[in-house]
């Protein structure tokens, strides 16, 4: 069972409460039987007292009669009157012996005989008071008279015996309760005195001496010594030295905590990559890390509180310093001020200072908090820096010197090569100029010939063969020669414009595509006829570029297409359009042999070319353009590619 301290508190106050109501009880049981015995002590007295009384006044009654029969009625003895307080005293005495039937029994014998005194002396006032005083004396003086008085002192006189018995016994009785009374009183100091031990001695080993265990524990962890055992219990006292250890744990492991942080912020800053320190306004040193005395090579008891800052700075930055600290005291803070700070050896070292002002209530100066960053190594770099820089001027001179050198010679050979270009292109462009020349020649020729056919003196057999001939490969002939000739034009132009590389920009305009796919076709009927191939050219949209490199991308891809053809079975290509997302794309599918091809942004590809067994790679030039919105753009460079093995590919 669970006793708190408020149960053992009842129990330690109930127990002797309990045993001085106990006492109290007894001592006044006692005090009340003492007290009855008195009373009983002092009845029987009064019933003593009484019984003579009663006694008295028999005898009075007695007298009284035989004096008055003697006296005669005018004498003037009160004989009337002498028995009336025998009854009364009777009465007394009856009510006195009423709690007691035996001696109320020899009361009432007593009233009995005490009525017969009664009756005669009323019959000797009688006869007196006729006149008759013989009869009054004879009556006054008979037996009778003299045993009713004895009737009457024998019953009381037994009556009073046993009173005198009674009172003996309650005499005895009273002594007796007395005797009991100073029992319980001896008694009950010694319990009192007892309980009250025992009572302090529990209180002392279940309370006070568990108290002063608790204090000692707190004394214990005041002084970081191992608390004392645990205390036994289920009471308050125990949950509280179990809830004071908890909390000494608790507070012993918050104790090694911030013992452990103060040691890593001692740590942090007696190690720090920086050095640390602190002057009062004398400009003292009142602490300072370990980097900072490792820098200085000097000990912590030589210099801090027996040196100033200002001893450690060299002389040509003192004064510096000194307008730092000034500053300092005053605005509160000074930072990134460079200074050069003596060693023990002599030696000095650059360091970037920067401080703040601690300051009491008052608002007065107190101390500095300071730091300082060694710059040797930021002073090394920037040396290394600056060293760096004016060699990669020197190189930069150098090669600045060379490029324009190159770019002399560069452009020396490409006005070479333009040169040559022109050249060339001028020569190949004479003898263009007089094919084309030709051609048209032939056309007015071939027009004077029909001229001819159409003379009626010519045979008709000859006419038709010549007609067939002119209508059929004449005319034929004539269209591919000028379309191969504007073909040579263009790429006489295209030399001319690659001679100008970098200075000649393309010219966009509106391209009709058609036309253009057209005459490459058309220049291309010879091959497309030795192929047995078939060119099918759908509706094509005007492009923005320029027009001969849209000419030149279709030049190339068809020209690509009938090169790799597969021999061995007819070939198809057809140029169109196909819509993409955004706009549309234009479209090359050739059937034939398989070719594969990926994107790029470059004019020039290798791809493979596989037919049969055997493989071959040739260099292709691919273009690709795209139109959006409705303005088609030629791009020069890009291209995209469908392969599937055996019916040809797709360019777009």
């Amino acid at each position: 069972m669970r006793l708190t301290l408020s149960s053992k508190g009842v129990v330690l106050l109930a127990v002797p409460t309990a045993a001085q109501l106990f006492l109290a009880g007894m001592v006044f049981w006692t005090q009340r039987a003492h007290v009855g015995a008195e009373q009983w002590a002092a009845h029987s007295k009064e019933v003593l007292s009484q019984t003579h009384v009663v006694l008295a006044d028999a005898e009075a009654v007695v007298a009284a009669t035989r004096l008055y029969a003697a006296a005669g009625a005018g004498s003037g003895v009160p004989a009337e009157s002498a028995g009336n307080d025998l009854r009364a005293d009777l009465d007394r005495l009856e009510f006195l012996v009423s709690d007691n039937p035996g001696q109320s029994e020899h009361v009432r014998a007593a009233q009995s005989a005490a009525d017969a005194l009664v009756a005669r002396r009323d019959a000797v006032v009688r006869a007196a008071g006729d006149g008759n005083g013989d009869r009054a004396v004879r009556l006054a003086a008979a037996a009778g008279s003299t045993a009713d008085l004895a009737q009457v002192r024998s019953v009381l006189v037994t009556f009073a015996r046993e009173e005198e018995r009674l009172d003996r016994d309650r005499a005895e009785g009273l002594k007796a309760a007395g005797r009991w009374v100073d029992r319980v009183l001896v008694g009950g100091a010694a319990v009192s005195f007892l309980l009250t031990a025992g009572v302090w001695v529990v209180f002392h080993r279940g309370i006070s001496r568990r108290f002063a265990a608790l204090v000692n524990n707190t004394r214990r962890l005041a002084a970081g010594q191992p608390l004392a055992a645990p205390l036994s219990g289920t009471d308050e006292i125990a949950d509280l030295d179990r809830a004071f250890r908890a909390t000494a744990a608790e507070l012993t492991r918050a104790a090694d905590r911030l013992r452990e942080s103060a040691d890593q912020i001692q740590d942090l800053y007696d190690h720090a990559p920086c050095g640390y320190h602190s002057v009062d306004p004398d400009g003292t040193i009142v602490a300072m890390n370990q980097t900072e005395l490792r820098w200085l090579g000097r000990p912590a008891d030589q210099v801090m509180g027996r040196s100033k800052f200002v001893d450690a700075v060299s002389p040509a930055s003192r004064e510096t310093y000194w307008a730092t600290f000034a500053r300092m005291v005053e605005t509160g803070a000074a930072s990134d001020v460079e200074l050069e700070v003596l060693r023990a050896d002599g030696t000095t070292f650059p360091v970037l200072l920067n401080s703040t002002a601690v300051r009491d209530p008052d608002g007065r100066f107190v101390r500095s908090r300071s730091i300082l960053t060694d710059l040797t190594e930021r002073k090394r770099a920037e040396d290394e820096v600056r060293r760096l820089n004016t060699d990669l001027e020197v190189r930069v001179r150098d090669r600045t010197a060379d490029l324009a050198e190159a770019n002399r010679t560069l452009a020396a050979r490409n006005e070479e090569n333009e040169l040559f270009v022109y050249s060339v292109s001028h020569d190949l462009r004479s003898p263009l100029v007089n094919l084309q020349g030709f051609s048209q020649e032939l056309r007015l020729t071939f027009g004077d010939l029909r001229d001819v056919l159409t003379a009626p003196d010519v045979p008709a057999g000859v006419r038709d063969r010549a007609a067939g001939l002119l209508d059929r490969d004449a005319d034929e002939s004539l269209r591919f020669i000028l379309a191969g000739v504007m073909r040579l034009s263009g790429i006489i132009d295209a030399l001319l414009r690659l001679s100008r590389v970098g200075r000649v920009e393309y010219q966009c305009r509106w391209v009709d595509v058609g036309a253009a796919v057209g005459r490459i076709v058309g220049s291309l009927h010879k091959t497309v006829a030795d192929k047995g191939a078939e060119v099918a050219v759908g509706p094509l949209p005007p492009a923005w570029g320029d027009a001969t490199a849209v000419e030149q991308v279709f030049a190339n891809l068809i020209g690509n297409a009938l090169n790799y053809l597969d021999p061995v079975r007819p070939g198809r290509i057809e140029v169109g359009v196909v819509p993409s997302p955004g706009g549309r794309t234009g479209s090359r599918t050739s059937s034939g042999t398989t070719a594969w091809a990926s994107r790029r942004r470059t004019s020039t590809r290798s791809s493979r070319r596989s037919s049969g067994s055997t493989r071959t790679s040739r260099p292709a030039r691919g273009w690709a353009w795209r139109s959006s919105a409705g303005s088609p753009t030629a791009t020069a460079g890009g291209s995209g590619s469908s392969p599937r093995r055996g019916p040809g590919v797709r360019f777009s």
